[in-house]
């Protein structure tokens, strides 16, 4: 009665299990969100793994054909003396074209693989969010 009075009919006991209920609470809720950003920078660090894989065999594929375009121009002049006709840069071209589709094509497929990676972890960040039954 005299606690209750001092209180100003604040139940302590009560309040203290409250607290330490919402320290629980905090202290779960940061360890999530520490695993979230553990898990969403391995899966930065894939993405950036594959994405300078293909731009370095881009970059080998781009050096592959200015070697091939050099040739095709030297090897013209000396086919066209000869009488042959020559594949020339038309036939570069073509390839050029082919090779950029397949990167477009490659570069769909990860943005794919970027959205997939997005929306799984966005249904899961929904799924802890959403508000748990009691039952």
């Amino acid at each position: 009665m005299i606690l209750s009075i001092l209180t100003g009919g604040i139940d302590l006991p009560k309040l203290s299990t409250e607290v330490a209920s919402l320290r629980l609470a905090v202290e779960e809720t940061n360890a999530a969100l520490a695993d979230h950003i553990v898990k969403a920078n391995a899966r930065m660090t894939t993405i950036e793994g594959v994405v300078s894989d293909n731009v370095e065999t881009l970059r080998m594929k781009l050096d592959r054909l200015d070697s091939e375009i050099g040739n095709c121009t030297f090897g013209d002049a000396r086919e066209r003396e000869d009488g042959f006709t020559p594949r020339g840069l038309s036939g570069v071209v073509s390839d050029l074209s082919i090779g950029f589709y397949r990167q477009a094509g490659e570069i769909e497929a990860l943005k794919k693989q970027v959205e997939a990676l997005t929306a799984a972890k966005l249904s899961e960040v929904k799924a802890r969010k959403a508000p748990k039954k009691s039952g």
